[in-house]
């Protein structure tokens, strides 16, 4: 359940990190998203995957080979992105030719994700499917 003061702790961590760069295993996409889901909600839901990484094929590793929607259908409900709200997570296409598509943090008409040199934002449309934060 998200906290009385969401809104708040949300914009605050985007600020902090916005000129944060990535760094596999302490500040990525699937990361930074806990990072603000944990300051809206108080639950760390990464917590088993922190530090256990520090290159994209090592994420994998600690994922168990699962994607990020796989993981995402675990912990949230999966919902249209044309109904995502603010503070919801969705899954981003950055055109970084990383590991496939980004895991990102909606604050209103964008989303948020962490990238190579500071958090990038894009238009909530190219949000290519949604979790529900509640």
């Amino acid at each position: 359940m998200r906290r009385e003061d969401w809104a708040e702790r949300l914009a605050e961590i985007v600020e902090a990190r916005r000129e944060t760069p990535f760094a596999w295993g302490v500040h990525d996409c699937a990361l930074f998203s806990a990072d603000c889901v944990q300051a809206m909600t108080g639950i760390d839901y990464a917590q088993d995957f922190r530090g256990t990484y520090r290159s994209a094929k090592g994420a994998l590793d600690a994922l168990g080979h699962r994607d990020l929607a796989q993981i995402l259908d675990e912990e949230f409900e999966r919902i249209a992105p044309a109904y995502m709200g603010r503070g919801d997570v969705c899954l981003v296409d950055t055109g970084a030719e990383l590991t496939g598509p980004a895991c990102a943090v909606c604050v209103g008409a964008l989303v948020v994700v962490a990238g190579i040199d500071g958090l990038q934002f894009f238009g909530a449309s190219q949000a290519l499917s949604a979790w529900r934060v509640e």
